[in-house]
């Protein structure tokens, strides 16, 4: 979904509850990756949603609680490392 096209932004949070409605899925249910600390991780957390940060270009480091990726190809293995932890 583009912000754009809706009107809302990651920003000021309202992207995801409409994204989340629009999907009809529950926040419990839904993951977002993005590369920013505040509009996307704090965003989706803020609407109840898992948060990763995408951090490609290494960047400062993710606060101890906020999962990170380095590259597309560590997606898969820590979502597993999600699925876990809530087992």
């Amino acid at each position: 979904m583009l912000s754009t096209r809706t009107g809302a932004s990651k920003r000021d949070g309202a992207l995801f509850p409409m994204a989340l409605a629009r999907a009809a899925l529950p926040a419990a249910s839904a993951l977002h990756i993005g590369d920013s600390l505040t509009a996307d991780v704090a965003g989706a957390r803020a609407a109840g949603m898992t948060a990763i940060w995408f951090a490609a270009n290494g960047g400062d480091a993710a606060p101890a609680d906020v999962p990170s990726v380095h590259g597309w190809d560590d997606v898969p293995a820590r979502i597993r490392s999600l699925e876990s932890a809530q087992t």
